[in-house]
């Protein structure tokens, strides 16, 4: 029963989504997995968490400081 229990967790936890960081502007083109990051602090925009995927759908790739 245990391990039932113990591979549903590992399952449920492997596909959850990991949440990431963009900067809502035209020029912005990356995505961070810290809020701190030192590429968003020259975001003069809206900081927007959102899905990975969904930053990979709107075109972003991750920034060269957390790669």
């Amino acid at each position: 029963m245990k391990a039932l229990l113990l591979s549903i967790f590992l399952c449920l936890s492997a596909n959850s989504a990991k949440n990431v960081y963009i900067c809502v502007s035209p020029s912005a083109k990356k995505y961070h997995y810290n809020k701190l990051c030192r590429g968003l602090k020259n975001c003069t925009h809206t900081i927007k968490e959102v899905s990975l995927q969904e930053a990979k759908d709107l075109n972003y790739s991750i920034c060269g400081f957390e790669d």
